[in-house]
């Protein structure tokens, strides 16, 4: 998958970016889009210090897995070493799930938001 991008002309961040990363900043690291528990792990062992869960609303993949169903997954292999945050989340019930399911906190997908009446633009 990671070569059929590249040959399109998208570049993959691999782990080794992410060690290079941590070597040139004092800044805390998020890594968005982990959807496996051993992807969660190689990014706990690359120094992330949290992890957002994430499919990027499912729109570079198809067959892609839903936030909400790999979220406990992979809250459970991190085992606390950093925090899990939820980034799945459009209405208020999926921050009760996610919280439910271990996440420590939750972004919400509001593209078009408006706050002047609370609908979706």
């Amino acid at each position: 998958m990671v070569q059929r991008a590249e040959r399109s002309g998208f570049k993959a961040i691999v782990l080794t970016d992410l060690k290079w990363l941590r070597s040139i900043t004092k800044l805390p690291i998020l890594i968005k889009g982990i959807l496996t528990h051993e992807d969660a792990k190689k990014a706990v062992e690359a120094g992330i210090h949290q992890i957002v869960v994430s499919n990027h609303g499912a729109r570079q993949l198809d067959h892609i897995p839903a936030t909400i169903s790999v979220l406990e997954e992979v809250v459970q292999d991190v085992g606390g070493k950093v925090p899990v945050l939820f980034g799945g989340a459009w209405r208020g019930t999926d921050v009760f799930k996610s919280l439910a399911l271990g996440a420590q906190a939750v972004l919400f997908k509001a593209a078009g938001w408006e706050a002047s009446n609370g609908n979706m633009g």
